[in-house]
C-alpha cells in the first residue's frame, strides 16, 4: 500500500504565519491587516485559503472584520509570551496571576476614526495597546478590543480599559457606559488626557500641561530667549499656552503665537509661509520655533529648509508626540511623547488592582512623558 505523507493544509500555513506575526509584534495590536488581494499575492494561494486563515484568526478572538474598514488585530495569543519587567504597585493587591481574567480594551469607532484620519492619535493609542497587551500576557489575563461600533455586552467581562479619545471626549457616550458598567458592579480603568473624570475611580491621566511646562523648560535650559510658537490658540483652557505662559514668566523668554488649528504639514507649511510673507528675515527675532504637533514641525522644517534656514544652527525646532517620521526626516526632529506604553501597563495594573479590590476607593496615576533629543535643538548641556 503506498503511503502518502500528509502535508499541512495551505491555510493552516497561512493561519500559523498571520498567528506568529501577531504574537511577534510584526502586525501589532490595533494595525489593520493587509487586504486579501495583497495576501493573496504574497502567500501565492486563493482567496478562499486567506479567507479561511483570516477567519480562524477571528474565531480566536485575535483579528475583527470591521467592513468595509478592514482587518483589524484586536488580539495578542498568550502562549510562550516574553518576560517584560512589572510596574509594581505596593498599597493594594493586584488580582492573582492564576486567576484566569477576561478584560476589554473600549476604544473609539474604527469606521469613523480611521488610522489615516486620525494617524497622529493611532500611534500614540498604539503604543497604550501595546503597554496593556504586555501587562496583560504577564498576568495570564485575555485582552480583547471593542470599539463603540461593535455590539458588546459588558457583563461578560471581568473589567474595562475605556480610552478617551474622539468621541469618547464627549460626556454622554462615556457617561452612559459608566452607568451601565456601575449597574453590573463592572470596574473600569480611564486612560484620559485632557479630562479628569472624577465618576471614574480608578483612571490613569496624561498631565499635559505638565509635559508641555517640561518641553519648553528643556528649551530655555539650552538658552532659548525667543519663541514662535505654532498650533492651535484659541481652545478653551489649551493646556499647551498656559504651560508656555507660566514656563515664559519662570524663565524669563519671550514668545510670539501662530495660530494653526489643524495638525499636518500642509496647513502648517503653508501659516509660516503666509507669516513671512515673503520676507524670511521676519523669522530672526526667533531662536526656536516649538509646534504643538509633529506634523506641523514636518511643514515648517520643509519651508525653513527650503529657505536656506540652518537647523538648528540658525533656528532650533521641536514638536509633539514622536511620530515614526520624526527620526528620519531631513533634520531628525526634537520631540517628546506622552507616556504610551508605560500608560498601557500602568492601566492593566490599575484594573487588576479595581478587580481584586471592589470596596476600594480608587486611584488616580498621572503619566510621565519622554523628551526624544535629536538634531533639530541645538544643546549646551
Amino acid at each position: 500500500m503506498l503511503m502518502v505523507k500528509q502535508q499541512p493544509m495551505l491555510y493552516q500555513e497561512v493561519y500559523n504565519d498571520l498567528r506568529r506575526k501577531i504574537q511577534s509584534g510584526e502586525l501589532p495590536v490595533g494595525c489593520r491587516i493587509s487586504p486579501e488581494n495583497e495576501l493573496t499575492r504574497h502567500y501565492e494561494t486563493s482567496t478562499s485559503t486567506i479567507r479561511k486563515a483570516v477567519q480562524l484568526l477571528c474565531d480566536e478572538g485575535l483579528l475583527c472584520k470591521r467592513r468595509p474598514v478592514g482587518t483589524f488585530v484586536i488580539g495578542c495569543p498568550q502562549d510562550k509570551a516574553a518576560p517584560a519587567e512589572s510596574v509594581n504597585f505596593p498599597d493594594l493587591p493586584v488580582a492573582p496571576a492564576q486567576t484566569a481574567l477576561k478584560v476589554a480594551v473600549l476604544i473609539p469607532d474604527v469606521s469613523v476614526v480611521l488610522p489615516e484620519g486620525d494617524y497622529r492619535h493611532w500611534q500614540l493609542y498604539l503604543r497604550r495597546l501595546k503597554g496593556i497587551f504586555a501587562a496583560a500576557a504577564r498576568h495570564n489575563v485575555t485582552v480583547l478590543m471593542h470599539d463603540l461600533g461593535d455590539q458588546c455586552g459588558y457583563e461578560e467581562f471581568d473589567g474595562l480599559i475605556i480610552i478617551r479619545w474622539a468621541e469618547l471626549f464627549e460626556p454622554e457616550p462615556f457617561r452612559s457606559i459608566a452607568r451601565q458598567l456601575d449597574g453590573n458592579r463592572i470596574p473600569y480603568v480611564v486612560i484620559s488626557d485632557y479630562y479628569f473624570e472624577l465618576t471614574a475611580k480608578w483612571w490613569l491621566v496624561d498631565n499635559l500641561e505638565l509635559e508641555f511646562f517640561n518641553a519648553y523648560r528643556f528649551l530655555a535650559e539650552n538658552r532659548m530667549k525667543s519663541l514662535l510658537y505654532v498650533g492651535p490658540c484659541f481652545l478653551k483652557g489649551n493646556p499647551r499656552l498656559q504651560a508656555l505662559s507660566r514656563a515664559a514668566e519662570l524663565y524669563h523668554f519671550d514668545y510670539e503665537l501662530l495660530n494653526i488649528e489643524d495638525a499636518n504639514r500642509k496647513n502648517a507649511y503653508a501659516g509660516i509661509q503666509q507669516y513671512c510673507a515673503g520676507d524670511i528675515a521676519k523669522l530672526r527675532k526667533f531662536d526656536t520655533i516649538f509646534c504643538s504637533t509633529d506634523w506641523q514641525a514636518f511643514g515648517v522644517m520643509e519651508f525653513l529648509l527650503e529657505n536656506n534656514i540652518r537647523i538648528p544652527d540658525d533656528l532650533n525646532l521641536m514638536g509633539c508626540d514622536n511620530l515614526a517620521e520624526a527620526a528620519t526626516c531631513p533634520v531628525p526632529l526634537t520631540t517628546f511623547e506622552f507616556s504610551g506604553t508605560y500608560a498601557g501597563e500602568l492601566a492593566m495594573e490599575l484594573m487588576l488592582k479595581a478587580i481584586a479590590n471592589p470596596n476600594a476607593n480608587g486611584e488616580m496615576i498621572a503619566g510621565r512623558g519622554e523628551i526624544l533629543i535629536r538634531n533639530s535643538v541645538k544643546l549646551y548641556q
